[in-house]
């Protein structure tokens, strides 16, 4: 048996290696154009946003979670397409800087930025904090003033799960404008294990438990805005990165000052989904940002646009 898990193990390490070897940053690009008035009125801002990413999050498995179902019936239910490639850190720069993976350049990366990008949220909006379950450099890569645990140092010792769940909680009762709660036992999960497995399932249901404590945690205020999505999601047998619907496409619950139920859920764009953080954030986007206000995004679908 320890054999079979020190191979287990050595596989797992050896794929990371294979996939670092060939994971580069690209050129930036010359940028996309969405159809639709990008000037048009945004959403109004709210005094508190929460944004809850719950990486590796297939939309399949999503449309089964209670609480995020509930989430999204109070607010609005988002189809969102992650662009290309699916890779963790490149979708959340989308989702910081409203620039997609071509037009940043930052394409096939694992590894932390050595800065944050120029135009990403987090270092715009004061106090901003973020909680990470594992991964710590893909938070740290963003500006947020403070990120949890330290981004560079390894996980701490009984960080997961109980202090982590637990600082995710005290962040978002805080009166930080923007908290960002970043879970990763589904993606560690569909890696290990595969979309299709019990073990992706259990840790699918234990995010969407912790989504609950979350929502309680905010004490149910109106005044705050909350965002809950993921990135990416994973094939049955595991993994992700292509630009296969059942990875790109994602499902996202959004509750906050300008959305309502509309019926069938909107499709929009990643950059779409950046331009409601800055929005609910009171932040005013540059020329450089590539996502609509969510009423023209909801429009203009525009299946595809953002793929190279």
């Amino acid at each position: 048996m320890l054999a079979l898990v020190l191979l287990a193990v050595g596989l797992h390490q050896g794929r990371r290696a294979f996939i670092r070897a060939f994971f580069r940053d690209g050129a930036p690009g010359p940028g996309i154009t969405l159809p639709g008035d990008h000037d048009a009125p945004g959403l109004p801002a709210a005094p508190r946003l929460r944004v809850v990413l719950i990486d590796g999050l297939s939309a399949a498995h999503a449309r089964r979670l209670p609480n995020l179902s509930r989430l999204c019936a109070r607010g609005e239910e988002l189809m969102v397409d992650a662009g290309f490639p699916t890779v963790s850190l490149p979708v959340q720069h989308v989702l910081w800087t409203g620039r997609t993976q071509q037009t940043s350049g930052i394409e096939y990366r694992v590894e932390p930025l050595p800065e944050p990008p120029m135009g990403a949220l987090p270092a715009a909006v004061s106090g901003s904090v973020a909680v990470a379950e594992s991964h710590l450099g893909i938070a740290g890569s963003f500006g947020f003033d403070q990120t949890l645990p330290a981004p560079r140092d390894p996980v701490p010792e009984g960080w997961r799960p109980a202090a982590f769940e637990v600082a995710a909680a005290e962040a978002v009762a805080s009166a930080a404008r923007l908290v960002f709660v970043h879970v990763l036992r589904v993606d560690e999960a569909g890696h290990a294990h595969g979309a299709a497995s019990p073990e992706y399932a259990r840790a699918a249901a234990g995010a969407d438990a912790l989504l609950d404590r979350l929502l309680r945690a905010d004490g149910g205020r109106e005044a705050s805005a909350w965002v809950v999505l993921a990135d990416h999601g994973h094939l049955p047998g595991g993994g992700h990165g292509g630009a296969e619907p059942e990875i790109r496409l994602v499902r996202a619950c959004v509750l906050g000052p300008g959305v309502g139920s509309t019926g069938s859920p909107a499709r929009v764009h990643m950059v779409d989904v950046s331009r409601v953080l800055w929005d609910w954030a009171g932040r005013p986007v540059g020329r450089e940002h590539e996502g609509r206000p969510l009423p023209m995004a909801r429009s203009a679908p525009a299946p595809g646009a953002t793929l190279p």
